[in-house]
């Protein structure tokens, strides 16, 4: 990347007096055109300018906000680019002074603002976390630049410990806003709050220097100027890699198929993008003259259906490769994993070595490459006959895609509960019920009675507008300290009282709203005792449970953090609550003397290479197993969080190392996770199904006296279904952790989605009911697909022959009577 730096001119004018105006202006190559086809950077006293090939200004950036207005007052320059001075007004006794630092490297601009507070109390004690950079394109129609969130996949350099390669996983590129201008592009790297913006301004981070004289903070602005190739833009990946890695390739898998879920006989498609940033390249970096692209897709256990490699020889003069990727119709149901290189090749400089006289030459260490993943889902249609008995729900879902896919996705999972919103709207959408989730918090309205009451009031009228069935008041309040109490009482007296008085003394339509606990973060049955003894039990008509779970299996009942045995202690706890306060203190019955339970958050987090949680194919297995337990155990309401990956904060975005950007039935675009199959495998199967029994066999020579766990190596749960009796089987064999904490230095590896964790397999002999014919015995792993397996006669019965793990197991046409009948 080359610089010029020219003082063009200095001319005298009249601002109250004269003063001189220095314009300091340099050209930011960004490609091997003629002069007057690329963007320019000006430098001015007043502010910092972008301007277009035809030197029309198309971006600025004159200052910051910080309570007030910082703008640049001077500017002058120096060995590395540019100084500048941002004028701080007399009143600003609390800073001394503010300037930046503008320099250009190979096409990216960096601002470095600076900001030095005075030795005063106010400089002492100010936080200057509101910081603003002073941004805005005269051309933009007064938007803002449209919000960019690349990644880069990586796979860790650990092994497993079976001694396999360890997942693929997403690493964040950094937050961008792409303002399209014509023929410039420019794309700022967001270096704070991505959701406070304008069209004028964006937060900046600014952190505090070490070692400073005075007490400075600082924060950095950047930017980067692309031009368009014959009208397409340049990708946010390769933007990202050029920025944050010095990288000289960005790669994108893409599909306009919402949620990328495709019926049997329909044709997968995929768009692959290959391309770099149309910059002038530094020094002894070029742009590969041949890139070859290579893609593979996998299905569920591994197994190669589909795969191709695509080359250009071309790709330094026209470094954008598109194609597209036609996959076979013919893909049975399950979930699929495309994975894609490229790679590039860069010939070294032929030259004749002394001692041979021969020419050596070949593909430099530096070749750039890239990878990427996605998933997609073949699902056939269903139509949901019992959703009225339904316990299906979600607790949260982002409008990704879009609203109405989302709602025609919901009535393909056969969601019945919503935590939040509007019931009338998923009735008609797909007969869904929604409960309301107004958020409270400590504190709020405290010695404000009057605005407290009439926000009551008016949160009540909306859910009764709304058809909301229940109000869940608040969320996690134990989380102050599990399993004291503390905070029952302040919830209780201060929010449940006053709710329940509210509502008694309302209209019918109101009267008709029920009133739930908070969401309880895991069994806290002390909390539970402590809102009773504070009065407020005979209130509840319901308790909200979120039975957290990390490295364990769903049926364990061990251990806090557990789900079933989570759900039994609070189960437990409600009867003899419900028993012990059945009346409110002046006699009156309680409206709900047996209260239901709802797990308004259940989980399976898949954030990889984190021992806590599953991975992509231990999660399948737990929301099948989730479900059936739940349905089991007679719980109202499961309420699935979330149906996407990220955060309501950051849709779309990327926190590899924050577990809650991995919670999703759907990745972060939306495209469906092997979660998602197995959610509308068990929603399926427990469509009009009622619990039958639980039970569990023994298996000779293996032990089954794990601490704390009933009896028995392979459990089962039966059910009676419109589809006929259904037996959910599955072993215990390896236990009930799924994985174990690496020792002190190390690093867990997350295994790939198609590699089952579960080391012993058991061959089992079933009875198979004389009301199904053999070819009617179906076997179903977690996402609905048949499994392998044999029925063969004995006696006058027939047996069913199958290899049994830790994954469930859905079976149709055994003989319920005669389950417990191993041989």
């Amino acid at each position: 990347m080359r610089m010029r730096k020219d003082l063009l001119s200095g001319s005298l004018f009249l601002a109250g007096f004269f003063s001189f105006f220095f314009v300091l202006w340099f050209q930011i190559a960004v490609s091997a055109s003629e002069p007057g086809t690329f963007p320019t950077v000006q430098v001015q006293d007043d502010a910092i300018r972008f301007l277009a090939p035809d030197g029309e200004v198309v971006f600025l950036i004159d200052g910051l906000k910080f309570n007030g207005e910082l703008k640049f007052t001077s500017c002058r320059e120096t060995e590395d680019g540019f100084q500048l001075e941002l004028g701080v007004p007399k009143e600003r006794t609390e800073l001394q002074k503010a300037t930046a630092c503008l320099t250009e490297e190979n096409g990216k601009v960096t601002i470095r603002f600076q900001l030095v507070f005075s030795d005063t109390e106010n400089g002492r004690n100010v936080n200057p976390w509101n910081v603003m950079v002073r941004r805005q394109s005269p051309l933009s129609m007064g938007k803002a630049g449209k919000l960019e969130k690349p990644v880069f996949w990586e796979r860790p350099t650990e092994k497993t410990a079976s001694g396999t390669p360890g997942t693929l996983f997403e690493r964040s590129g950094g937050t961008f806003a792409r303002w399209h201008l014509g023929k410039t592009e420019i794309w700022e790297k967001i270096n704070g709050n991505a959701n406070w913006r304008d069209p004028w301004a964006q937060h900046m981070t600014v952190k505090p220097v070490e070692n400073a004289a005075s007490r400075t903070f600082e924060g950095t602005a950047e930017f980067l100027l692309t031009v368009p190739r014959d009208g397409s833009t340049v990708s946010a990946e390769s933007v990202s890699a050029w920025m944050g890695r010095g990288e000289l390739l960005g790669l994108t898998v893409s599909s306009s198929q919402p949620f990328h879920l495709w019926k049997p006989g329909e044709t997968p498609k995929f768009t692959i993008c290959a391309d770099s940033p149309n910059i002038q390249l530094p020094a002894g970096r070029k742009l590969p003259k041949m890139l070859q692209i290579r893609w593979t897709v996998r299905d569920f256990d591994g197994k190669i259906v589909a795969q191709g490699t695509e080359k250009r020889a071309d790709f330094a003069q026209d470094p954008v490769f598109i194609r597209e990727v036609t996959l076979p119709a013919d893909l049975p149901r399950g979930v699929y994993f495309l994975d894609v290189s490229a790679r590039g090749s860069i010939p070294k400089t032929k030259i004749k070595t002394k001692a041979s006289g021969q020419e050596a030459g070949g593909e430099t260490s530096s070749a750039p490459k890239a990878f990427a993943r996605t998933t997609f889902g073949i699902l056939p249609d269903y139509e949901f006959q019992h959703r009225e008995r339904s316990i299906f729900g979600l607790a949260a879902s982002f409008n990704v895609p879009s609203e109405s896919d989302v709602f025609r996705l919901m009535d393909r999972m056969g969601v019945r509960w919503l935590r939040n919103g509007d019931t009338r709207v998923f009735e008609r959408e797909f007969g869904g019920i929604a409960n309301s989730h107004e958020g409270i918090s400590r504190g709020k309205f405290q010695n404000e009675p009057e605005e407290k009451a009439a926000w009551i009031r008016s949160a009540l009228e909306k859910m009764a507008e709304q058809k909301n069935f229940g109000w869940e008041l608040g969320n996690e309040w134990n989380m102050t300290k599990l399993e004291s109490g503390e905070t029952a009482d302040e919830w209780t007296h201060e929010w449940l009282q006053p709710v329940w008085k509210a509502r008694e003394n309302a209209e019918p339509e109101i009267r008709k709203i029920q009133i739930f606990s908070l969401g309880l973060a895991g069994p806290d049955l002390p909390y539970l005792r402590a809102i009773a003894e504070n009065g407020g039990w005979p209130m509840l008509d319901g308790v909200c449970l979120h039975p957290g779970r990390g490295n364990i299996t769903p049926d364990c009942l061990d251990g806090y953090w557990s789900f079933l045995g989570a759900i039994r202690r609070t189960k437990k706890q409600m009867a003899e609550l419900d028993e012990k306060y059945p009346e409110l203190p002046d006699g009156t019955p309680s409206r709900t003397p047996k209260k239901p339970l709802f797990l308004t958050e259940t989980y399976a987090c898949t954030r990889p290479h984190h021992f806590w949680y599953d991975s992509q194919r231990q999660a399948a297995e737990n929301v099948v197993l989730s479900h059936v337990l739940a349905m089991a155990e007679g719980i109202s309401g499961v309420f699935w969080y979330q149906l996407h990956d990220s955060v309501w904060h950051n849709v779309g975005g990327m926190n590899e190392n924050d577990n809650e950007y991995f919670y999703g039935l759907l990745d972060r675009h939306g495209a469906v996770k092997p979660s998602f199959i197995a959610y509308c495998t068990i929603s399926e199967a427990l469509d009009g199904a009622e619990f039958r029994k639980y039970g569990a066999f023994s298996v000779p020579g293996m032990s089954d006296s794990a601490r704390g766990q009933e009896p028995g190596i392979i459990k089962y749960v039966t059910f009676e279904t419109p589809r006929g009796p259904l037996a959910v089987l599955w072993s215990r064999a390896d236990g009930y952790v799924q994985s174990k904490a690496p020792e002190k230095g190390e690093f867990f590896v997350t295994p790939e989605p198609w590699e089952s964790h579960w080391k012993t397999v058991l061959p089992v002999r079933l009875a198979v009911s004389k009301k199904f014919r053999t070819n009617e015995v179906i076997v179903l792993d977690c996402l609905g697909r048949k499994v392998e397996m044999s029925v063969k006669k004995a006696g006058d019965r027939r047996r069913l022959e199958l290899s049994l793990t830790g994954a469930p197991l859905l079976i149709y046409g055994l003989d319920l009577r005669l389950l417990e009948e191993m041989k």
